[in-house]
C-alpha cells in the first residue's frame, strides 16, 4: 500500500471523488483493506458510494491534515486516529469536529470481536454451527487473561511515555510471551507466560529509571496508575502488538487457521459488525 506524501491527503481524496462520496483518513497504511471493509460495512444500506480510505501513515499526519481542513464544507471529511494510550497518560487532544478517535487502543482492538472470530474459526476448522467454535475459542477468557497480563506493562509503557524515554510497545510485542501453538492444542489454558512477563516488566522498569531518576518515576507511576482504575484494558492494550498474535495462535493450534496476521486482520475487517463499535458507525454514518 501506498504511504502519501505529507500534506498530500486533499490530492488524493480529490482522485478519489469519483469512486468515494465521503472521505474517510485514517493512520495505518498496512490496514488499508481492512479499514476499507469496516466503512464499506458501516454505510451498506445508506445510498452513500465508499471504496476506499486514504492512509496517511501516523496519527500526527491525520491530526495535521484534519487541522488544514476544518473550515471546509464541500466534502464530507472524517480524521480516525487510534486512541493509543490516551487514558492513560492525560494526552488531552484539542476538539476538531472532524477529527474522531477510536473508542479503544487502535484499529486492531475495533474489529476483533467474538462473533467474527467464531465465524474464522468455525469456517477453518469445518465447524457447522458457530456457536460451537465460540465456546471452544472462550475469546471473553482469552481477552481476560491478556489483559490481566499485560495491564501492568502498559502502566510502565505509559510511565515511559510521559517520560518520552523513547520506548514504544511496537518494538516489543507479545510473541516472546505466548506460548509455541503446539502447547495450545486441546489446552487453551495460560496462553502467556507469566515468569517472563514479570521478568520484562522488571527490566523495562529498570530501563525507565536509568531514563529518568527513581522520584520521577514513582510519581509517573502513581499517576499512570490512578488513570488506569477501571478501564477496560481494550482501551490502551493494543490489539495489533499484544492481542492479535495470541489471538492469531489460538486460531492456529485448535482450529487450523493457516492464514498470516495480516490476513486475519482483513478477515476480520470484512466481518466487522458495527454494533462492536457505535461511536465509530455513528459518526460514518451521520456523513
Amino acid at each position: 500500500m501506498l504511504e502519501y506524501a505529507a500534506g498530500a491527503g486533499d490530492a488524493i481524496a480529490y482522485l478519489k471523488e469519483s469512486e468515494n462520496d465521503v472521505d474517510i483518513f485514517v493512520e495505518d497504511v498496512a490496514g488499508v483493506r481492512a479499514w476499507n471493509y469496516v466503512i464499506q460495512n458501516i454505510l451498506q444500506g445508506s445510498g452513500k458510494k465508499f471504496k476506499s480510505v486514504t492512509a496517511l501513515g501516523s496519527r500526527q499526519a491525520v491530526i495535521d491534515e484534519c487541522k488544514k481542513y476544518r473550515t471546509r464544507t464541500d466534502r464530507k471529511r472524517l480524521f480516525i486516529i487510534d486512541r493509543d494510550m490516551d487514558d492513560l497518560i492525560r494526552s488531552g487532544l484539542r476538539r476538531l469536529a472532524q477529527l474522531h478517535t477510536l473508542e479503544v487502543s487502535c484499529f486492531e482492538n475495533a474489529i476483533i470481536n467474538p462473533n467474527s472470530l467464531s465465524d474464522i474459526a468455525a469456517d477453518a476448522a469445518g465447524i457447522a454451527d458457530p456457536a460451537d467454535a465460540r465456546q471452544l475459542f472462550d475469546f471473553g477468557n482469552l481477552l481476560a487473561e491478556l489483559e490481566a497480563a499485560f495491564r501492568v506493562t502498559f502502566v510502565l509503557f505509559g510511565v515511559s511515555q510521559r517520560l518520552e524515554t523513547g520506548l514504544k510497545c511496537s518494538k516489543i510485542g507479545s510473541g516472546r510471551f505466548v506460548l509455541a501453538n503446539k502447547n495450545l492444542r486441546r489446552q487453551m489454558n495460560s496462553t502467556v507466560i507469566p515468569k517472563a512477563i514479570f521478568k520484562f516488566n522488571l527490566a523495562f522498569a529498570r530501563d525507565i529509571i536509568r531514563h529518568a531518576s527513581v522520584a520521577e518515576f514513582r510519581r509517573e507511576l502513581r499517576i499512570v496508575k490512578a488513570s488506569a482504575l477501571g478501564v477496560n484494558g481494550k482501551k490502551f492494550i493494543s490489539g495489533k502488538y499484544f492481542i492479535a498474535p495470541p489471538v492469531l495462535s489460538r486460531l492456529s493450534a485448535n482450529f487450523g487457521y493457516n492464514g498470516s496476521k495480516s490476513q486475519l486482520v482483513i478477515e476480520l475487517g470484512r466481518r466487522f459488525e458495527p454494533a462492536f463499535s457505535p461511536k465509530l458507525a455513528r459518526r460514518v454514518k451521520a456523513l
